[in-house]
Parts: structure tokens; C-alpha cells; sequence
């Protein structure tokens, strides 16, 4: 889920809108929004081994 102002961002990270959605917030105030998707990959699997921190102490 992006706010329309950050879907810039997500679509530079190879996110894509799925639909525009209504958010309301429990002030009662409604926010623009839009799903996002973006597949997981091999690449992104490999990646998230790496940066993952090592396990502490048992």
C-alpha cells in the first residue's frame, strides 16, 4: 500500500499499482492510496541472505 505521494518510489523499486484504494483513518479523515505489487524473485531471496543479521548468542 503507497500514498499517492510515494508511489513514485515504489515504482522505482519495481513496484506496480494493482488499483486505487480509499484509506480512512480512525480521525476520520480519508487518505488516498494505491496498492502496490512487486514479484519476489530469486535475486531478491539471494539478496535478503545477505543482508540479514547474523543470529545472536543462544
Amino acid at each position: 500500500m503507497a500514498t499517492l505521494p510515494g508511489v513514485p518510489l515504489d515504482t522505482a523499486f519495481g513496484f506496480t499499482q494493482v488499483r486505487r484504494v480509499d484509506v480512512p483513518t480512525p480521525a476520520g479523515v480519508t487518505l488516498a492510496g494505491v496498492e502496490m505489487q512487486r514479484p519476489i524473485t530469486a535475486a531478491d531471496l539471494v539478496t535478503a541472505g545477505r543482508t540479514r543479521c547474523p543470529p545472536g548468542p543462544p
